[in-house]
């Protein structure tokens, strides 16, 4: 009884749902075909021009605050004898440089590409009496850099 009232539903929602489908394609191919990459290109390429990555956000005003975060992946080895320990973590770093503001949606943000975390102000972060600190390095790199439309950069790092 189960199967024989099953079947005739499904059958019912497939078909309801090939029409749908149907009819969101004809209605897509209606719509103008963006070029998104060149959009977030002029843009970056917009916000950038007189950027100076060498001057901090709001320069001669109030310091940039800036807010980390680090997620421990895993501690160890613990060395009593050197007073030593290695951590691998993730270190993320968030900041609001205004002159990276861009209009759009209130929810726009961009995922920038790691060549232009040079290209941009980063603060120049350090651990206080470290022995030594290093990056990940593999073969592609484990950071990400996104924009948000108020000009907060979230930048992390492994």
């Amino acid at each position: 009884m189960f199967l024989e009232i099953s079947l005739p539903l499904v059958f019912i929602f497939s078909e309801i749902g090939q029409s749908l489908q149907v009819s969101l394609k004809s209605h897509l191919t209606k719509l103008p075909q963006r070029n998104n990459h060149q959009n977030i290109s002029s843009l970056l390429d917009n916000l950038l021009r007189g950027y100076d990555n060498s001057i901090r956000p709001d320069f001669g005003g109030p310091p940039a605050i800036v807010e980390v975060d680090i997620m421990v992946r895993s501690m160890g080895p613990i060395s009593e004898v050197d007073m030593t320990y290695s951590m691998d973590c993730y270190f993320r770093q968030s900041w609001v440089d205004r002159r990276l503001a861009f209009s759009g949606n209130a929810s726009d943000t961009l995922a920038l590409s790691i060549s232009m975390l040079k290209r941009i102000w980063k603060p120049d972060t350090y651990f206080y009496n470290g022995k030594q600190s290093y990056l990940h390095t593999i073969t592609t790199p484990n950071k990400f850099v996104r924009l948000y439309q108020n000009g907060r950069v979230l930048y992390s790092s492994r």
